[in-house]
């Protein structure tokens, strides 16, 4: 995004994104792991429009917070699951036969928080630092005939919904650019990395952007660009890890309002 002058910003758009998601499960019967496509075994959508909301504000010349937001909440359904597997969550393990129908639900939010400090200014260039919190709740779920297990014995399947939701709070870090190359055309982009290891929970992110801005008048600007995201976040439970990467790119979209 372009630097802040001094005072308030208002930003709304989206990126129209592609997704790539997995889900590391379990084999049967100590078998070993398996990485399970979202959008191929469990069919969720691969393209979608990912709506985002920005407010800022700038002071003393150099300065920069904001509070953004966007989120990916996805739903799919698996007429024959092709390959059996076992999950953990914090109610216990569970077990999905192969043949069987499964419905699968994967939400993503992400809050941003952002303080910027542009340490380089000139007439057309300016470089900023950044750093901040990102928190990112997750919440995967299926439903179906799911059977649970106890001492690794499994019941017979039973139509249930199980579910778990991971938080990870990631700080993040980053640099950013923004070159004004005609009085009403600019060039920005920026690089943000985050990682935690928190208590149980370990979480990674990428966030990478490029933005063509064209000012329309002193208050209104819009922005085309490109976005990627990669995000990773591992839970350890008491017998395994519940681990989902996505990664998420596309085009992006925004028009802002300077006050």
């Amino acid at each position: 995004m372009p630097a802040l002058a001094n005072g308030w910003e208002i930003a709304v758009g989206g990126i129209y994104a592609q997704s790539e998601s997995t889900f590391t499960g379990y084999l049967l019967n100590g078998a070993g792991t398996i990485d399970l496509d979202f959008e191929r075994d469990f069919r969720l959508t691969e393209n979608s429009f990912l709506p985002q909301f920005r407010v800022g504000y700038g002071f003393r010349d150099r300065h920069h917070v904001s509070l953004s937001y966007f989120r990916l909440h996805r739903e799919g359904s698996q007429s024959r699951v092709t390959e059996a597997f076992e999950f953990e969550t914090d109610e216990g393990v569970y077990q999905v036969q192969a043949g069987g129908q499964l419905t699968t639900r994967l939400n993503y939010d992400i809050y941003r928080l952002n303080y910027a400090y542009d340490f380089y200014q000139a007439d057309t260039l300016g470089l900023s630092v950044n750093g901040g919190l990102h928190v990112i709740p997750v919440e995967l779920a299926f439903e179906g005939a799911i059977a649970a297990c106890v001492n690794d014995t499994c019941t017979s399947n039973v139509q249930r919904v199980v579910s778990q939701s991971i938080t990870a709070p990631l700080p993040n870090a980053g640099l950013h650019a923004n070159w004004v190359f005609t009085p009403d055309w600019a060039l920005s982009g920026g690089a943000q990395f985050f990682y935690l290891e928190f208590e149980d929970i370990t979480g990674l992110m990428t966030d990478v952007s490029a933005q063509v801005n064209y000012t329309i008048n002193p208050h209104w600007q819009v922005g085309l660009g490109y976005g990627l995201y990669l995000v990773q976040v591992e839970q350890q439970l008491s017998r395994r890890e519940l681990k989902v990467d996505v990664r998420i790119q596309g085009s992006t979209l925004n028009l802002q309002y300077i006050f």
